[in-house]
């Protein structure tokens, strides 16, 4: 999906005002700045209550995962992400060169969530 309308392009959250986050802009830009240089390919992050994927301007996935306590609903949820918005958890395999992630609700059998091998 094109989550642009809603995440703004650039460096990750560095275009919304300083009274939107409790990280001043300096110090979002100065992580994102750093995330670019380094070569970062994904950013994992929680505690927005929905859950949203999107990319940096330089191709970082930014994966934001719901909460395990209370979703909340979004006129745009569906604009943000086509998971779930429901109760569950992330699962994420990392290999040497590249990763993959699922989001697993949370309300049913998920005891039986297959993790990859990389095989």
């Amino acid at each position: 999906t094109n989550n642009s309308k809603w995440l703004p392009q650039g460096p990750a959250g560095a275009k919304f005002a300083d009274s939107y986050f409790h990280i001043p802009l300096k110090y979002r830009k100065m992580a994102t700045d750093l995330f670019k240089e380094y070569g970062v390919t994904a950013c994992f992050s929680g505690h927005f209550h929905q859950n949203v994927r999107a990319k940096s301007s330089w191709g970082m996935d930014m994966i934001v995962t719901g909460p395990l306590s209370m979703t909340l609903a979004s006129t745009v949820q569906n604009e943000l992400s086509d998971e779930p918005n429901v109760v569950g958890m992330r699962v994420v395999d990392v290999f040497e060169d590249h990763f993959q992630h699922e989001y697993v609700p949370l309300d049913g059998d998920w005891t039986q969530v297959a993790v990859d091998d990389g095989g």
